[in-house]
């Protein structure tokens, strides 16, 4: 199951800014970062606990509610000596997965502030 991300073309996708879930809590660990989601108030989802570590934790330490996609690419690329394409795929992928699971959501930026 994908989400909104990789059903957009390229240009769309690096515009995105990835935003965090309000109710999440985190606490480093030996491990890396556990991230505790809070139920929300419809009663019918529970507490989630992920713990997020190597490249993961990298990407989503990033994820400051405005940064976009596209720069998440390039320093992805440039610390990993990935082609672009390489990088762009790995970074939606994941990008994706942390939809998916509640950690983010995604937003773009008006025309105004482009």
């Amino acid at each position: 199951m994908s989400s909104e991300i990789q059903k957009l073309n390229m240009e769309k996708q690096l515009q995105a800014v990835p935003v965090r879930n309000e109710h999440l809590s985190e606490e480093r660990v030996e491990k890396g970062l556990k991230i505790t989601l809070e139920p929300t108030q419809d009663k019918k989802s529970k507490q989630q606990r992920l713990i997020l570590e190597g490249l993961g934790l990298q990407l989503f330490e990033q994820v400051n509610n405005q940064i976009t996609v596209d720069e998440m690419v390039t320093d992805f690329q440039a610390a990993h000596l990935l082609s672009f394409f390489e990088a762009h795929n790995l970074v939606v992928q994941y990008i994706d997965s942390l939809v998916s699971w509640g950690l983010i959501g995604l937003t773009w930026p008006s025309a105004d502030e482009a």
